[in-house]
């Protein structure tokens, strides 16, 4: 299962009354639109997803506090367990 940044950001933050839940509230607002990323290229999807925020007018405090949260979103996925297979039986690395 991959968690991508959009999940991470909606489990974590949205309905907190903080400026990480108003850009979970914002992100989940466009939930069609928001680029989903896949595994791994992390620096490709932080350009991906910050240009985003960009062409949609985000203020600088908002790509301030993406800034944050997609280091706090990398660092999760860095220590999650790798699968190898799949299935019932599959092995962590």
């Amino acid at each position: 299962y991959i968690m991508t940044f959009y999940n991470f950001m909606v489990r974590n933050y949205l309905g907190e009354n903080t400026p990480e839940g108003d850009l979970a509230e914002d992100i989940h607002r466009k939930k069609d639109t928001f680029p989903r990323n896949g595994q791994g290229k992390f620096n490709g999807w932080y350009k991906l997803i910050r240009d985003y925020l960009v062409r949609h007018n985000a203020c600088q405090e908002c790509l301030a506090v993406f800034e944050g949260c997609w280091e706090e979103y990398v660092a999760y996925e860095k220590k999650k367990p790798k699968i190898i297979g799949g299935g019932a039986y599959a092995k962590k690395a």
